[in-house]
């Protein structure tokens, strides 16, 4: 500010007019600057208070983290099992177990809701082929219709036929 008044002072002996008023413009926006900053600290100041009254009034300690957030399978894109042949197998069994990874659903030994998952999508991953999933009905489904709540885990294998390509 010192430097300002100095600069001023200079500018006003000559008559150089121009850079003076520059210089008051000046002056008067960092005052105005200066000011706003300063309300600025006290609202930050208040805001804190408030909000630390605030926290210890009306939110309880967490004790234990939210639930994970379930996944969304409609954004998903999820390539149906190609059995065509053992090696388009084979690629189908990595895609799908690279997804499961991806979306931290185990094979096996998963909650009820990773289960769930699971079974929803090795439904919509075998969709296409009704062989399959007249299969997985059999196996996993009671005679009402239903899924099993003791449904086994998932343990794809594929059988190789002597001479297949892999």
């Amino acid at each position: 500010m010192n430097d300002k008044v100095a600069a001023l002072q200079a500018a006003v002996a000559p008559g150089d007019m121009q850079t003076a008023s520059w210089i008051v413009k000046s002056i008067q926006q960092e005052a105005v600057h200066d000011e706003n900053e300063k309300h600025m600290n006290e609202m930050r100041k208040l805001l804190l208070q408030q909000g630390a009254l605030m926290q210890k009034t009306t939110r309880p300690e967490l004790t234990e983290p939210p639930p994970p957030k379930p996944n969304d399978f409609s954004r998903i894109q999820l390539i149906e099992i190609d059995i065509s042949s053992a090696r388009a197998a084979e690629n189908s069994m990595y895609l799908f177990h690279s997804l499961m990874k991806q979306l931290k659903i185990p094979l096996d030994g998963g909650t009820s809701a990773q289960n769930t998952d699971l079974s929803l999508l090795i439904d919509i991953w075998c969709a296409e082929q009704p062989d399959i999933i007249t299969s997985l009905r059999n196996i996993f489904m009671d005679v009402w219709g239903h899924r099993s709540p003791e449904t086994p885990s998932y343990r794809p294998q594929l059988h190789r036929a002597e001479g297949s390509e892999t």
